[in-house]
């Protein structure tokens, strides 16, 4: 199924909302409500009795609390996002609509016309093309100051640097979906940081159209975005005789394979003779943008970096396969289910490479497997980037990085945990009244017990994080905060 490139991610633990303004009953929208409810009660691995029990009484209120006899979907979407759902779904969970019900709803608005940065909870201007000049610090919109207007587009509760990323690179559509269309924005803002002086101005919003050539061509930060579809970047440094190499996928995403781990491994190893060809002394990895991929490849990455034999487990556990509203599903792993790709085949599928315990089933990946440096490893001085779109398998590797103390760790709180990833397989569920779709995770990842004892934090935290002025800084003159500040690192030693 074709889903939009326009999808919204908040911090609502289910994630990815978009919308049409078609009425719905609301006795059918309270159908939808129960599928929610039975998917994330009999799906969610890390919910506890006493968590269920709590949920299906919420669920009941929340159905209570449905009144009026019809709702549009952004309505229904208003009302789940108001809604406290601990689902204890993480980042691999969504919610999606297609497209074709999304666009008409789009293209009939317009939205906020200016990209934004959050620095340190700040909106900043991350366009040189607009009337506020780049740089400057949004203080309000349409009267509505910004701490304010965190409450109204995003959920209650401590948000961490993955809903930041999301919340910036799509606040305009947050914004319409949240507060509306109100066609003309009244702004406050100063010019910089250190500039008191509040100025007005009222900027019209603009057509989707415009907006997605603005977030394509107009935006500052990220920076060198057309390198991010990469699978890796390289660069060198030849003063601070430094390598610099950025992941972007822990998928392969350079051409069709059979077998990713046979093209990572000569992609690597071809990689890392030039960097003992350059005799390089220091070594930057990046995994600011990694979102994940195959669970196999962090120890492997690892392996080019290691000094020593080092242990990788990666072990995945599905629950039960009694999936709720099976007639609802429509895809499993992204394949969709038809004559040719059955539930049943699915299922059998995956019971062919599992362990049945009890009622789990246990699918050992990589079982407690001593893993050598590679001949042509790396032994010089290490440095990892991360940040809050360093997710799921990117989250393993800094862990198996922390763990062994391999180099400095310099960036913000990465995105994701490694604490149980919910990766792997998955279910798409389409409810039959607003047409939402959930992808759900059903396999839970667990690593070696070390990692856990001696990486206990929820979150990596770097132990190089950079202030709100020197982030600030860098923004102004176009360069990278990170990277830049990982170079004066290695110039003083």
């Amino acid at each position: 199924m074709k889903k939009t490139i326009l999808y919204l991610l908040i911090s609502v633990n289910y994630f990815n909302f978009s919308f049409s303004q078609e009425k719905k009953a609301t006795k059918d929208l309270k159908k939808d409500l129960e599928i929610i409810r039975d998917i994330t009660l009999q799906l969610s691995t890390k919910l506890t009795k006493e968590d269920k029990i709590n949920l299906n009484n919420f669920f009941e209120v929340k159905a209570s609390e449905l009144k009026k006899d019809s709702l549009t979907i952004i309505d229904f979407f208003n009302f789940i996002f108001d809604s406290k759902i601990n689902s204890k779904f993480d980042e691999h969970a969504a919610f999606n609509i297609p497209e074709d019900v999304m666009m008409p709803f789009l293209k009939n608005n317009t939205v906020f016309p200016i990209p934004i940065k959050v620095i340190n909870k700040k909106l900043i201007v991350n366009s040189k093309k607009t009337s506020i000049p780049y740089g400057s610090i949004i203080e309000s919109i349409n009267d509505v100051n910004i701490s304010d207007l965190y409450k109204r587009l995003m959920r209650e509760g401590e948000h961490e640097t993955y809903d930041y990323k999301m919340f910036e690179s799509q606040f305009s559509l947050v914004y319409l979906l949240r507060i509306g269309n109100p066609n003309q924005f009244k702004i406050t803002y100063r010019k910089s940081l250190n500039d008191s002086q509040i100025l007005k101005t009222t900027i019209d919003g603009i057509k989707i159209e415009d907006y997605l050539n603005v977030m394509n061509n107009e935006r500052i930060y990220p920076l060198h975005r057309k390198e991010l579809r990469n699978q890796i970047n390289t660069n060198y440094f030849t003063d601070s005789n430094t390598y610099y190499l950025q992941f972007n996928s822990f998928n392969w995403i350079e051409s069709e394979t059979e077998n990713s781990y046979l093209e990572f491994n000569k992609l690597l190893d071809s990689t890392f003779n030039d960097i003992k060809h350059k005799k390089t002394e220091n070594l930057i990895i990046d995994l600011r943008f990694n979102s994940g991929g195959n669970i196999e490849i962090p120890a492997l990455l690892y392996s080019y970096i290691a000094k020593s034999p080092f242990i990788d487990n990666v072990i995945g556990k599905i629950n039960h396969f009694n999936f709720p509203h099976t007639e609802h599903i429509i895809a499993a792993s992204e394949v969709v289910i038809d004559e040719n790709n059955t539930l049943p085949g699915f299922i059998e599928y995956i019971k062919q490479g599992a362990e049945k315990i009890g009622d789990q089933y246990i699918i050992k990946y990589i079982d407690n497997k001593t893993i050598n440096p590679k001949e042509n490893a790396f032994k010089g001085n290490v440095y990892l980037l991360i940040g809050g779109n360093t997710i799921s398998a990117s989250a393993y590797f800094s862990s198996q990085f922390k763990l062994n103390q391999r180099g400095e760790i310099i960036g913000e709180q990465i995105g994701g945990s490694h604490h149980e990833i919910t990766a792997g397989y998955s279910l798409e569920y389409k409810l039959p009244t607003s047409n939402l779709t959930m992808t759900i995770p059903i396999l839970v990842l667990s690593l070696s017990d070390e990692v856990y004892k001696k990486v206990p934090e929820k979150k990596i935290t770097p132990n190089v994080t950079l202030s709100e002025k020197t982030r600030y800084n860098y923004f102004i003159k176009e360069e990278d905060p990170e990277i830049m500040e990982t170079l004066k690192i290695i110039n003083k030693k």
